[in-house]
């Protein structure tokens, strides 16, 4: 088992899967930590930290980078998990 990246934004967790993280490893944050949602991000490269894509803009703000890598991302896995609000965002 292996976990590196995590990112906590104080209500729910992201961890990012690449060559450092494995499913096991993400899987078992979200064991740890059933209070907070947990979402496994599979980290594109050549990015290998979930930190190179992402950042805490503000209070409930999150930044994603604005490469084609962090984009893809992001789009695909936060979709996947708020598959309501994306269906939303691609309406508006």
């Amino acid at each position: 088992m292996s976990v590196l990246l995590i990112y906590v934004t104080g209500r729910e967790i992201f961890v990012g899967l690449s060559t450092r993280t494995n499913m096991l490893g993400a899987q078992s944050v979200g064991r740890a930590f059933p209070e907070y949602p947990t979402t496994i991000v599979h980290v594109n490269p050549p990015a290998i930290h979930l930190k190179d894509y992402i950042s805490m803009a503000a209070p409930e703000v999150m930044a994603v980078g604005k490469s084609e890598a962090a984009q893809k991302t992001f789009h695909v896995s936060l979709c996947m998990h708020h598959s309501a609000s994306c269906q939303e965002a691609r309406r508006g």
